[in-house]
């Protein structure tokens, strides 16, 4: 029997819980601040999403 796949992925962001998915969340926030949503993603997946997971980052730059 295999088990169903999982519904929803929790991510912690130096202490910001992304509990949707991060392209909606990325979307919802390009909306907010005027940013082209495609700049936005290719930025979160090229350098941000892993420079903050591995903390060579700090807070303040990951929201910049």
């Amino acid at each position: 029997m295999r088990a169903a796949p999982p519904k929803l992925l929790v991510l912690d962001g130096q202490g910001v819980v992304f509990d949707a998915p991060i392209k909606r969340f990325v979307r919802q926030f390009a909306t907010r601040n005027g940013i082209d949503f495609d700049a936005a993603i290719r930025r979160w997946e090229g350098g941000l999403r892993e420079q903050a997971w591995r903390g060579l980052i700090t807070d303040a730059q990951l929201w910049d």
